[in-house]
């Protein structure tokens, strides 16, 4: 019995380290290109990032100049003021009429994501505005980020000097989980099930990331300092 419970928590500790490992792969991912590689997303580099004129979902901005984010490539300095132009621009966009018409969607901007060392240079041009109101935040300092509202979330895998500040309603991920009950590649369908158990156990999975209006949405790509 005592082997057997070990058994088992090897089994549970394999399958919780197989859990982590598949979070990691989706969440690094998420920020990847299509172009490097057939079987890579087409993440949020070619959404946000893919330079002017690089076409996403068949259309690029030479041909429609509206259809491209709201990009800041020249803003060294994370502050207020840089971060709360391209809300703005995104908000202007937002309140055309003839843009209102079109969308399809009620699109607000509602989360930021970047590396955690330009969120503490942030956080350390406002120490000085800091206000504690009571023992807790005094102990705690900033207990969360938020900038006009929006969340600003820690993401290892975003881009070196990147901060996104995104709509998540006009993003989607599809995924499927698994094929002939998970033991058949995608790209194989008439692969025999085979009788090794480990590889009997493995389970297949594919997806994809994609942005119905990249309009609505805005990024700094050039935070140093």
């Amino acid at each position: 019995e005592g082997d057997a419970n070990k058994i088992a928590s090897l089994a549970v500790a394999k399958k919780a380290t197989a859990a982590s490992t598949f979070v990691r792969t989706v969440s690094e991912a998420v920020w990847g290109s299509g172009t490097s590689g057939n079987m890579k997303f087409n993440g949020l580099y070619d959404i946000l990032l893919a330079g002017s004129g690089v076409s996403y979902a068949g259309i690029n901005n030479t041909d429609y100049p509206e259809w491209y984010p709201q990009v800041d490539s020249t803003t060294t300095v994370v502050s207020y003021s840089a971060i709360d132009t391209m809300i703005g621009q995104v908000s202007e966009f937002l309140n055309q009429k003839p843009i209102q018409n079109e969308l399809k969607s009620n699109y607000n901007l509602d989360i930021m994501l970047s590396r955690a060392n330009i969120q503490s240079r942030y956080k350390s041009q406002l120490q000085t505005q800091q206000r504690f109101a009571n023992e807790e935040m005094v102990k705690s300092g900033f207990k969360n980020i938020e900038v006009d509202g929006i969340p600003w979330v820690i993401d290892a895998y975003a881009p070196a000097n990147t901060l996104a500040i995104l709509s998540s309603d006009s993003f989607h991920f599809g995924a499927l989980c698994g094929f002939a009950s998970g033991k058949n590649s995608g790209f194989d369908g008439t692969q025999v099930l085979p009788n090794q158990p480990i590889q009997a156990g493995t389970s297949y999975h594919i997806g994809n990331l994609w942005n119905e209006d990249r309009r609505v949405n805005a990024v700094l790509t050039a935070l140093t300092n």
